[in-house]
């Protein structure tokens, strides 16, 4: 035993249900703005999107 037992960790699907989407019509993306990606999800590339510009809104979604 090495003195931690498996309910000591924290449970990642705590509360997951209340994050899923019911429906398509919760999933609006914004139209305008920026998006920072924190470099362990961006790693290869840019880190800064626009999703006003196109090429910027497809390799931000492409990434993330």
């Amino acid at each position: 035993m090495t003195g931690m037992e498996a309910t000591d960790l924290l449970d990642r699907y705590a509360g997951v249900a209340a994050r899923i989407p019911t429906g398509w019509e919760e999933l609006q993306e914004p139209s305008s703005g920026g998006v920072h990606l924190p470099t362990r999800l961006a790693w290869s590339g840019l880190t800064d999107f626009d999703v006003a510009d196109p090429g910027d809104r497809f390799a931000l979604y492409r990434t993330g």
